[in-house]
């Protein structure tokens, strides 16, 4: 829904919450989104979001996601599949209030690009 929300490269992390009002660069308001097929219940899931997530990304370009959100929030991680010991898109995580977790990591990604370039060999 809405456009690509383009973060500045400057920023090492952006928040993602349920309000109305983006200020600064690094902030991602769902309530600021139109849509005109929004209903009541979406609504509700907006103010359950509240204060969001915050997504930062470490060292070699590990993103990981702190829970700001009163309430847990479900992310969908083929990282934390792998981790899991599940089939990529196999389930939805769980993450915790006031949780920090690793939910991409790179060089997870380029070992597994790796071996199948070799396997492609």
């Amino acid at each position: 829904v809405g456009e690509t929300f383009k973060v500045p490269s400057s920023c090492p992390a952006v928040t993602v919450d349920g309000y109305v009002d983006p200020s600064g660069g690094n902030r991602f308001c769902l309530g600021a989104l139109s849509n005109v097929h929004r209903t009541e219940q979406s609504d509700r899931a907006r103010l359950h979001i509240g204060k969001g997530v915050q997504l930062d990304l470490r060292g070699e370009g590990d993103v990981w996601l702190r829970c700001l959100s009163d309430h847990s929030v479900f992310v969908q991680s083929y990282y934390l599949d792998r981790e899991a010991g599940r089939s990529p898109g196999d389930a939805v995580h769980k993450i915790y209030p006031c949780a920090c977790i690793k939910v991409n990591c790179n060089r997870s990604i380029y070992r597994g690009l790796s071996a199948y370039n070799v396997l492609e060999l």
